[in-house]
């Protein structure tokens, strides 16, 4: 990948058959921060599902590091994904492994096994939920699902960390200290593009966009205060 080059580059999406977006472009820089807010339907997880690589849009161009994907083969995608951690909603885990094992196959994938345990435990720490270890995935609530999600997909740093609105389900002490793990990660150089309903307590650190009517168009004034956190104050 070109290192002078935007992590991920959308020119035209346009899903008219499945999704709503109807013109978006965005430019996400390397070592950015971007989050994403519009009302539940509004193209947010089609948006998200596009710039992670789970599908292609019917319109539009995808570039990432320089490389375009509509020149790219299947496995040449595959080979680019690999490159990023995301997290959907609901995120999708191996039931039967640990915690642990779920958070090293991006290790693997990428070809770095051997510190997979040491990167991976020192997170769990970092979020306080080193408890969570050994635990099999089964046995995990919804809240230590979502956030084993998210760790995976910050696991390692990798050049970009998409989220698709897991956060703002979270309990606030959970969500803050997520926060603060792709805060970390951020300032480590890996882009942070996150997708929700409201604005995150990081948002003005970054780039802040509304998805409405099918484009984007800039946040002058993120909400970062939302029921949840006022209730969490309290």
């Amino acid at each position: 990948m070109r290192k002078d080059a935007p992590i991920i580059s959308c020119f035209g999406l346009k899903t008219p058959v499945c999704g709503s977006l109807t013109d978006v472009s965005l430019d996400v820089e390397r070592g950015e921060w971007v989050e994403v807010i519009g009302s539940r339907g509004c193209g947010k997880s089609r948006l998200f599902d596009i710039m992670s690589l789970r599908g292609r849009p019917p319109e539009g161009r995808l570039v990432f590091g320089g490389r375009n994907i509509d020149r790219t083969n299947d496995r040449g995608v595959a080979e680019v994904r690999r490159m990023f951690g995301s997290c959907a909603e609901p995120p999708v885990l191996l039931e039967d492994r640990t915690v642990i094992e779920n958070m090293a196959i991006p290790f693997v994938v990428r070809g770095e096994p051997r510190i997979a345990l040491d990167v991976c435990e020192a997170l769990l720490e970092t979020a306080n939920l080193l408890d969570l270890r050994d635990r099999t995935v089964e046995s995990l609530s919804y809240q230590e699902r979502l956030a084993t999600g998210v760790l995976r997909a910050a696991a390692g740093g990798p050049p970009a960390i998409l989220i698709d609105g897991v956060l703002e389900r979270l309990d606030v002490g959970i969500r803050k200290q997520l926060i603060e793990v792709l805060r970390s990660a951020h300032l480590n150089g890996s882009a942070v593009v996150l997708f929700g309903t409201t604005f995150s307590e990081n948002a003005r650190r970054g780039r802040r966009f509304i998805l409405e009517d099918g484009s984007l168009r800039d946040a002058e004034v993120p909400v970062l205060v939302t029921p949840e956190l006022a209730e969490g104050a309290a």
